[in-house]
């Protein structure tokens, strides 16, 4: 569905609020009982950690309805 190489260059190699980074993938359609699934790759030393997930619902005049 999606896929993001991070390489940003960060302030440090400490994993904290000033080497956080976000990414936002709109317009995702998900079905009740679906999986999403996130592979972190480390790569040079530097770690891949995920902190969480956020999941927000689109406004009602956004959703797209299958028939």
């Amino acid at each position: 569905m999606n896929a993001w190489t991070a390489d940003n260059g960060l302030p440090g190699n400490k994993i904290d609020g000033a080497t956080s980074t976000q990414r936002t993938i709109p317009n995702v359609a998900l079905q009740t009982g679906g999986r999403l699934t996130l592979t972190g790759r480390p790569d040079g030393g530097e770690p891949a950690p995920f902190d969480y997930i956020e999941v927000t619902p689109a406004p009602d005049n956004e959703i797209r309805r299958t028939p």
